[in-house]
C-alpha cells in the first residue's frame, strides 16, 4: 500500500512538473 502510495505522490509531482514547463514555456 506504503509502495502504491509513494508512486502516486511521485508520479502527481512528475506530471505538476511537466504540467508547470509546459506552462511556462510552451
Amino acid at each position: 500500500m506504503k509502495s502504491n502510495n509513494a508512486l502516486i505522490v511521485i508520479l502527481g509531482s512528475v506530471t505538476l512538473d511537466a504540467l508547470g514547463i509546459g506552462l511556462v514555456l510552451p
